[in-house]
């Protein structure tokens, strides 16, 4: 079977979770709509390619899953988390 070697996983997985990371603060400080939109497909695309590397690497038995895993879940609450400051909006129906 065919497996990545364990510094192409390494790597990888580092770039992709800096990349991520990045990809969270751009997020939150798009104004416009275009740019968010952009900065929302990205955060996806890296979301679901570290996703990928964490298989992988637990796959491989790289110990860089425990890393790849943390990312994932501190991506996950960043996007999610409200960063409006206290600014409610009604909800429309």
């Amino acid at each position: 079977m065919w497996t990545l070697s364990l510094p192409v996983i390494f790597w990888s997985t580092i770039v992709i979770q800096l990349l991520g990371l990045g990809a969270i603060v751009a997020l939150r400080l798009c104004g416009s709509d275009r740019g968010r939109l952009a900065c929302q497909r990205l955060f996806v695309t890296l979301l679901l390619a570290l996703g990928l590397i964490t298989v992988l690497s637990v796959g491989a038995d790289s110990d860089s899953w425990v890393t790849s895993g943390a990312t994932l879940s501190v991506m996950t609450v960043f996007a999610t988390f409200d960063f409006g400051g206290g600014k409610a909006r009604a909800v429309a129906f």
